[in-house]
C-alpha cells in the first residue's frame, strides 16, 4: 500500500484486481487500519453489482454489505457496522463518449466514513489510465468543479480521480442535489479526450439514504 499526505489528509492506494483501489483518509493510521474494508468494497465495484455475490471466493467478505434501494440512475448500500461502517451511492454512466474507446469499469461514487470523520466524498473511475498533461473535470449546469487523478498523485490509480480541492465538495453536492445532468471529461494517457453524461434523476433520494445510514455532523 502507498500513502500520500498532505496538509493532514491522506490518500492511500493498495493494489488489487490490477488496479489501485483509492481512499481519502484523515492520517496514516487511518489509511492502514481501513484497507480491509475498502477491499471488499473494491472487489464489489469491480465485477459490477450484483454479479460479485457469485465471484468472490470467501463469501464472508460480503456477508455486512446492505443494498438500501435504486433510486432511478442510483443504488445505495452500506458496509460494515459500528466503528467499521461506511455508506456509499453509486451510478455509471447513460453515454459514453466516444464510444469506440476500450476501457474498464466506469462509475461516479460518493461515500461516508462516520468513524472517520468523512462525508460526502466523491471518486470516480474513468476505465483508463489517465494523463497528469490535462486535469479532469465534472460541469453541472454550467459549474465546472477540477478533479485529479491517481497519475498526478504519482500513484498506482491511474483509473481514479477525485475533487482536487475538498473545500468544494459542498458546492458539488449542491448542484449534484440540483442539476439534471452531470458531465465528466478526462484524458487518457495515449490522449483519448472522454466524456461521461451522468443522469442525476434519484441521486438526492439515494444521498438522503446513506445520510440516514451514515448519519453526521456533515450531513
Amino acid at each position: 500500500m502507498q500513502v500520500i499526505c498532505k496538509n493532514n489528509r491522506c490518500l492511500a492506494f493498495f493494489a488489487i484486481a490490477g488496479y489501485g483501489a483509492p481512499m481519502i483518509v484523515n492520517n496514516r493510521k487511518s489509511a492502514e487500519t481501513s484497507v480491509a474494508c475498502w477491499i471488499r468494497k473494491v472487489i464489489f465495484y469491480s465485477f459490477g453489482l450484483g454479479i460479485i455475490f457469485m465471484l468472490l471466493p470467501t463469501p464472508g467478505l460480503t456477508a455486512d454489505m446492505k443494498r438500501l434501494g435504486k433510486f432511478q440512475y442510483w443504488e445505495a448500500y452500506t458496509e460494515g457496522a459500528n466503528e467499521a461502517l461506511q455508506c456509499f451511492i453509486i451510478s455509471t454512466p447513460q453515454r459514453k463518449q466516444p464510444r469506440s474507446a476500450k476501457r474498464g469499469e466506469v462509475f461516479f461514487t460518493i461515500s461516508h466514513r462516520p468513524s472517520a470523520g468523512t462525508f460526502n466524498e466523491p471518486a470516480i473511475r474513468v476505465g483508463y489510465p489517465m494523463t497528469d498533461k490535462v486535469m479532469p473535470n465534472a460541469e453541472i449546469d454550467g459549474m465546472k468543479f477540477r478533479f485529479f487523478s491517481g497519475t498526478h498523485a504519482k500513484s498506482e490509480a491511474e483509473e481514479w480521480s477525485w475533487l482536487a480541492d475538498i473545500e468544494q465538495a459542498e458546492a458539488l453536492i449542491a448542484q449534484l442535489k440540483a442539476g439534471s445532468l452531470m458531465v465528466y471529461s478526462g484524458q487518457s494517457k495515449r490522449g483519448t479526450a472522454t466524456r461521461d453524461s451522468y443522469s442525476l434523476m434519484g441521486f438526492t433520494r439515494a444521498l438522503e439514504t446513506i445520510d440516514k445510514a451514515c448519519p453526521g455532523d456533515a450531513n
